[in-house]
């Protein structure tokens, strides 16, 4: 397996962060799966990251699931 580079890792948080704007409900791990083709650990590790740099909000549920933040919102230019 090659690695990606970092453009290519840019337009998948890009593609991630946008499908958690626009959608109207939390997102997991199977929608990155069928989103993006990740693997279910490669999801995972998206979305902690995501989380961890501000992008997305984790709550606190089982199973995990994602918001988008303010900092997301604006970015994309979401109403607050």
């Amino acid at each position: 397996m090659r690695n990606k580079s970092h453009v290519e890792h840019f337009n998948t948080y890009a593609q991630i962060i946008s499908f958690a704007v626009n959608n109207k409900r939390r997102i997991g791990t199977n929608d990155l799966i069928q989103l993006v083709g990740l693997s279910p650990r490669s999801s995972q590790r998206h979305l902690s990251e995501l989380a961890e740099a501000g992008w997305l909000i984790k709550d606190n549920c089982s199973p995990k699931g994602y918001v988008p933040s303010d900092k997301a919102k604006e970015l994309f230019k979401v109403a607050l």
